[in-house]
C-alpha cells in the first residue's frame, strides 16, 4: 500500500494534464458538430414554448403523477399522440464558460483522487509503472467513459454522443496519477554499459524524485534507453 500524502501532486498535475489536452480536443471545429442536431422549425418550437416560460431544470413530458398513472388509458394515449421527450431549460443568456470550467477541473481531481486511491491501496511503493497503469487507467477510464452509459440505457440519449468522452479518455492515456514505479532491474544497453537503480530515488523519465519517490508513471522512450524494464 502506498501512502496518500505522496500521491497528491501526482493528481492534481494528473488533472492539469487532462484539462489541458481536453481543452484541446473539445476546441475542434467538428468535435461537437453532430451532439445536438436542431428540431424542424425551431422558430415555431421556441415561441410556442416561451410563453410557458418554464424555470431552469429538467422535465419528462408526459409524465405521470403516480405509479398508478402510468397505465391508464389517458396516460397512453398521450404516449401514443406525442410528443414524448425530456427537456433541459437552461437559463437565459450566453453560457457562463468559467462556471462550467471550474466545476469541470474539480470533476477531473474526483477521478484524480480515486484513480490514486484504487492503485495507492492495491500496490506496494516500486511497482513497475505498467502495473500502476493497470490500476490507474483503468479507474480513470471509468471515471471518464463508463459512467455515462446509463444515459443511453435509461434515457435513450444517442450512444455516439456518449461515446464521445471514451475517446476523449482513451487519448490521454498517461493521465492516471500513480506513484513512480519499475522494478529498477538492470540490463545491458547498446553501449555495453549495465544500468539500473532504484525507482523509489530516482526516475529515467522525471529524474531525481523527491523522498518518497513521487511521480507521474508514463511509459517512453526515455524508459527504454535508460534501460528500465
Amino acid at each position: 500500500m502506498t501512502g496518500f500524502e505522496s500521491l497528491w501532486l501526482p493528481i492534481v498535475l494528473s488533472a492539469v494534464f487532462v484539462f489541458v489536452l481536453s481543452s484541446i480536443i473539445h476546441m475542434g471545429p467538428f468535435w461537437h458538430r453532430s451532439d445536438y442536431p436542431g428540431v424542424p422549425d425551431e422558430d415555431r418550437l421556441r415561441d410556442a414554448v416561451r410563453p410557458l416560460m418554464p424555470p431552469p431544470g429538467d422535465y419528462m413530458v408526459p409524465r405521470a403523477s403516480s405509479g398508478a398513472e402510468l397505465n391508464t388509458p389517458e396516460f397512453m394515449d398521450k404516449m401514443k399522440q406525442g410528443p414524448v421527450f425530456l427537456l433541459t431549460v437552461l437559463p437565459n443568456g450566453a453560457w457562463s464558460m468559467g462556471r462550467n470550467l471550474a466545476l469541470w477541473f474539480v470533476y477531473l481531481l474526483v477521478v484524480s483522487f480515486f484513480s490514486a486511491y484504487v492503485a495507492g491501496r492495491a500496490l506496494p511503493p516500486g511497482t513497475h509503472y505498467l502495473n500502476v497503469f493497470r490500476f490507474a487507467g483503468a479507474t480513470a477510464f471509468i471515471g471518464y467513459a463508463v459512467s455515462l452509459w446509463q444515459m443511453s440505457i435509461w434515457y435513450r440519449r444517442a450512444w455516439s454522443l456518449t461515446f464521445k468522452p471514451r475517446w476523449t479518455a482513451s487519448s490521454t492515456p498517461s493521465s492516471s496519477p500513480a506513484r513512480s514505479g519499475g522494478s529498477g532491474r538492470a540490463r545491458r544497453t547498446k553501449g555495453g554499459r549495465r544500468v539500473g537503480g532504484n525507482p523509489r530515488t530516482s526516475s529515467p523519465v522525471l529524474g531525481p524524485l523527491r523522498p518518497g519517490g513521487v511521480g507521474l508513471c508514463r511509459p517512453s522512450r526515455a524508459a527504454r534507453r535508460w534501460g528500465v524494464e
